[in-house]
């Protein structure tokens, strides 16, 4: 099922990467496709409820329009890394793998959006998680646990060996983070902030 694999991945990444790695004839584009899809409407939604405490169809669907360009730097990333490490893997099995991985952050964005959307007060509710170091750690563990999935997904997903899984990963991060501040740098946001001109 498409959104049990998210949740197995979650509590045993490697054990099912390993088995969705197997089973290459059910990824797809369309599968690909709907992974990608469902974490751009989850982000838009997070956006719309966030900043609102509602859903906002226009602001929802601008921030999917806006934000196109993190799975596109993602796939980018992750399809050049599995090429270099030699992998045979379809481009859409690759995404399809990459993409089932986000589980963390999709978790991490409705809890952040039921924070605001639920409580009567989610000012005094934030601040107080904020506080005690709550909410840095669900950022901290998302990140952690994502990082984890990622590596999980080169070494059973796409069959890696263990120095290749290494290498891959960080050229991975490498490649995304670099896209992503090179981004900002070209656009001169960067460096106002740090006191450069």
């Amino acid at each position: 099922m498409f959104w049990s694999d998210d949740m197995a991945l979650l509590r045993h990444p490697f054990g099912r990467y390993g088995a969705l790695g197997a089973a290459a004839a059910s990824s797809s584009w369309r599968s690909a496709g709907l992974r990608i899809g469902r974490l751009m409407l989850t982000l838009g939604l997070f956006v719309s409820i966030s900043t609102t405490g509602r859903v906002v169809p226009s602001q929802a669907a601008g921030t999917m329009v806006a934000w196109l360009f993190t799975p596109l730097v993602q796939s980018l990333a992750v399809l050049f890394v599995a090429r270099v490490f030699g992998r045979d893997a379809s481009r859409a099995r690759v995404l399809d793998l990459y993409f089932a991985g986000h589980g963390p952050w999709l978790v991490l964005m409705w809890i952040a959006a039921g924070i605001v959307a639920v409580p009567p007060h989610p000012t005094s509710i934030f601040f107080f998680l904020l506080a005690k170091g709550i909410l840095p750690g669900l950022l901290l563990g998302a990140f952690v646990w994502g990082v984890v999935l990622n590596v999980a997904m080169f070494r059973t997903g796409l069959g890696l060996s263990r120095g290749k899984t290494a290498l891959a990963t960080a050229l991975f991060y490498l490649l995304f983070v670099g896209q992503v501040v090179a981004y900002y740098l070209f656009n001169d946001a960067i460096q106002p902030q740090l006191g450069m001109r």
